[in-house]
């Protein structure tokens, strides 16, 4: 008897583990879960960058719904996520709003400073080289996806990355996407010390588009034949203009919205288009 009273203790006690096991899993993915490559991308799909989704979690999944409408391949966020990426919690909810995504499209993250370089970051996503900053191919498009959070001074083993993988590279676009703007009139201005670290690389291997976020508005900049766009329009508060920033000289549009850019590649050129969560145009432009 009191062995069959054991046994049932210990069955309900490994049922009760598993189940919370599972639970737990649902509640917040394991490292593995988001894979990019299992994903097949189909011919003419276009390509998503938004970002700054943060923790207006109705609005993001609206930003998710309207894009999702477009059959994208590739989805590109230019960070803060989550509003705190040390709390545990909203994972799960950022997680639950991309699922979506993941069906049927690659999911590329950039680190924001609300990410705080947490393990929880790390844990969701697997990511290449270390994971912080890394390039991914497409057609005739190279990817550089960068930390502005780490150092990027000349001779920083970030920027000596940077330099060499653009060097090496033989597409004819690159873009490049990091979280800090190297131009903005919103509240927090572009990061003139990144500028200063930067821009000596982009001349030199003509990098014709660069991502950004940050500041929560949709804000488009030209600056030696470079096109700088600002998307921080996923979820987070809206910023107002800046109208006294010595960056306006070069600012083509600013929108205060909430918005996705679109990047559709075809032969040698790029037509980035811009719509706001009800899909209505707000922007275009034709890169060559």
């Amino acid at each position: 008897m009191n062995k069959l009273y054991l046994f049932l203790l210990l069955f309900l006690f490994m049922t009760t583990y598993s189940c919370q096991k599972v639970k737990n899993h649902n509640q917040f993915p394991l490292k593995g879960d988001i894979v990019q490559n299992n994903i097949k991308i189909k011919k003419n799909s276009p390509i998503i960058i938004y970002g700054d989704t943060r923790n207006n979690y109705e609005i993001h999944k609206k930003v998710v719904k309207s894009f999702l409408k477009k059959s994208p391949a590739m989805v590109f966020n230019t960070g803060d996520l989550v509003y705190d990426g040390d709390n545990t919690s909203l994972w799960p909810l950022f997680y639950n709003i991309i699922k979506p995504i993941l069906k049927v499209a690659r999911y590329y993250p950039v680190l924001g400073n609300h990410e705080r370089n947490s393990i929880n970051y790390f844990k969701l996503f697997n990511l290449p080289n270390n994971e912080k900053w890394y390039s991914i191919d497409f057609k005739n498009i190279n990817f550089f996806i960068l930390d502005s959070n780490s150092d990027l001074s000349v001779d920083s083993r970030q920027h000596l990355w940077l330099n060499s993988k653009l060097k090496a590279s033989k597409k004819h676009f690159k873009i490049l996407i990091f979280h800090h703007p190297l131009y903005s009139v919103g509240r927090h201005g572009g990061e003139i010390k990144l500028r200063n670290s930067l821009m000596e690389l982009i001349k030199k291997y003509k990098v014709q588009l660069i991502f950004n976020g940050h500041d929560h508005s949709y804000q488009r900049f030209t600056k030696d034949k470079t096109t700088f766009i600002v998307t921080g329009g996923g979820g987070a508060p809206l910023y107002d203009k800046v109208s006294n920033s010595d960056d306006e000289k070069f600012l083509k549009k600013f929108i205060k919205t909430y918005h996705y850019c679109l990047l559709k590649p075809k032969n040698n050129q790029l037509l980035l288009e811009i719509y706001d969560i009800s899909n209505k145009l707000i922007d275009e432009i034709l890169i060559k």
